[in-house]
């Protein structure tokens, strides 16, 4: 008799435990249904990502019919999830649990670059128009081979070091110089016994080689972009900076900046092979070496190697996509030469730093948590003629702002805009130490933010164009021509990187301004 008591009551505590789990699990699935309901909670932008979230689509007979419209719902509601980024926080937090994740892909989207042409000659279209395609043209896919003068590439050099600091006291003695053998890239051909011997670089490349291919690749704390070469765009970009060259013939000098991003310079190459991430070095040489040949007039500042040769310092964000401010230093050094100026040292400058970043890789990453807990430091050198400026924000007013801004206050997905009030329609600099009439044009998108502080000791006045927004500029109507020819402009310098220059959609809106 206890016995049949004593399982009963063991049923019945059973069948209450299912209960309670049952509507437990109901519950909460309802509370979280309803929570997603709640039109006030859901987000309309990200800070991490730095986007606008999807908009509630409109409703339309088409989009209707072929299923458009609730596709589009069902983007717009997982998009604009109430508490995204902490949910999004949490589920990377809880996959770190699973134990090490030191290579991994974290998106894929199967991309394969264009093959790059050997030896430098450019390939064209056959059914492509003298002119810069627009935005919305499609790209075409019928090739062939053009002869045209060609550079030999140089070999990649350098044996690197493991760690990047940003303090590395070696770069500060010499990278003021204008010794011609002062931070110019080490080649590796051989050398006669009576040639001098190059200087030799530490190798700060990583060598994790991953599994898989895809679009953003962690290895341990370092996140890197994978770069995909577009021939249509090379091709886009060689003949744009022809035509702003012609354009501007007799007007002013016209200089060519070509950036890698971080993949190519501190990712081994086998690794880079492995992630189907193009050559950067090989895609900027068949850039550069097509645009000398078509122009003699235009100069471009080669700055692969010297960055390559200076990988194992603190050049490029491990969290971001941009590099850093003595990463841009570098180029800086190599347009000094080009131009013919005294590049200052980076121990003239006032350094201020901003730590906790976390960039776009980070985001774009899934906020993979071995980025979280290694952020970024945005370091930065204050000009010394001056740290003011001004801007055009899209209200066509002028705001006051400074060169190298202070944003201790900002979000961690921020923090870059410290340099040269970000990305701006226009923005302007007067050096007030200057009154030669010295002036340059600088024509960028956001890697051109962290290099135009270098500059403002150079120049009376630096007109900044981001050319992905100018033609919200009414004073000029995307006319940049008029700009530079009304203020007297020697120098316009170009300054993109890697993706932006094979990007077509960016190339036709540079080549745009010089219609």
């Amino acid at each position: 008799m206890r016995k049949m008591q004593t399982d009963n009551k063991k049923k019945k505590i059973h069948k209450t435990y299912l209960y309670l789990k049952k509507n437990v699990f109901f519950g909460v699935f309802f509370l979280i249904a309803i929570i997603g309901l709640i039109l006030p909670l859901r987000p309309k932008t990200s800070e991490i990502e730095k986007r606008e979230l999807t908009h509630f689509p409109k409703f339309t007979l088409a989009s209707f019919l072929n299923g458009d419209y609730f596709s589009g719902i069902s983007t717009w509601y997982a998009d604009t999830f109430p508490f995204r980024e902490a949910l999004l926080a949490a589920n990377s937090g809880l996959k770190n649990l699973y134990g090490l994740q030191n290579e991994q892909i974290v998106y894929n989207s199967n991309k394969v670059g264009d093959e790059i042409p050997e030896g430098g000659s450019m390939v064209v279209l056959e059914t492509e128009s003298t002119e810069t395609n627009t935005p919305d043209t499609p790209a075409q896919t019928e090739t062939s081979t053009l002869e045209s003068n060609t550079a030999e590439s140089k070999s990649e050099s350098g044996a690197l070091e493991s760690t990047r600091t940003e303090t590395d006291t070696a770069a500060d003695e010499t990278a003021g110089q204008t010794d011609e053998s002062d931070g110019q890239a080490v080649e590796s051909t051989a050398q006669s016994d009576s040639s001098p011997q190059p200087e030799t670089y530490a190798d700060g490349a990583i060598h994790n080689i991953p599994e898989a291919s895809g679009d953003v690749y962690v290895s341990g704390d370092t996140a890197f972009g994978i770069y995909y070469f577009s021939l249509d765009g090379a091709n886009a970009y060689i003949k744009m900076i022809d035509k702003a060259q012609k354009r501007l013939d007799g007007v002013a000098n016209v200089y060519d900046i070509l950036v890698p991003t971080s993949v190519g310079v501190c990712l081994d190459e086998n690794a880079q092979k492995q992630i189907n991430s193009s050559n950067q070095k090989d895609a900027i040489q068949y850039i550069t070496s097509n645009i000398n040949a078509l122009n003699s007039k235009v100069t471009t500042v080669d700055i692969y190697d010297t960055l390559k040769n200076h990988n194992s310092e603190y050049i490029y964000f491990r969290t971001d996509h941009h590099w850093t401010a003595r990463g841009a230093y570098y180029a800086y050094v190599e347009f000094c030469k080009a131009r013919g100026l005294t590049p200052a040292s980076l121990s003239d400058y006032e350094t201020v730093e901003y730590p906790n970043f976390l960039g776009s890789f980070y985001a774009s990453s899934n906020q993979a948590q071995s980025l979280k807990e290694n952020p970024d430091t945005v370091i930065g050198y204050i000009p010394q003629s001056t740290n003011d400026m001004f801007y055009i924000d899209e209200n066509q007013q002028t705001i006051r702002w400074r060169i190298v801004n202070d944003v201790s206050d900002y979000s961690a997905g921020s923090k870059y805009s410290a340099f040269s009030a970000a990305d701006q329609m226009y923005a302007q600099i007067d050096n007030p130490q200057l009154s030669d009439g010295s002036s340059c044009v600088v024509i960028k998108e956001s890697f051109g933010n962290a290099f135009i502080p270098f500059l403002v000791d150079h120049y009376a006045h630096i007109y900044i164009v981001d050319y992905r927004y100018f033609r919200n500029y009414a004073k000029y109507d995307n006319d940049i021509y008029k700009l530079i020819t009304e203020n007297n402009v020697s120098d316009v310098i170009f300054i993109n990187n890697a993706d932006a220059m094979t990007n077509p959609n960016q190339v036709a809106l540079m080549s745009a301004m010089f219609d």
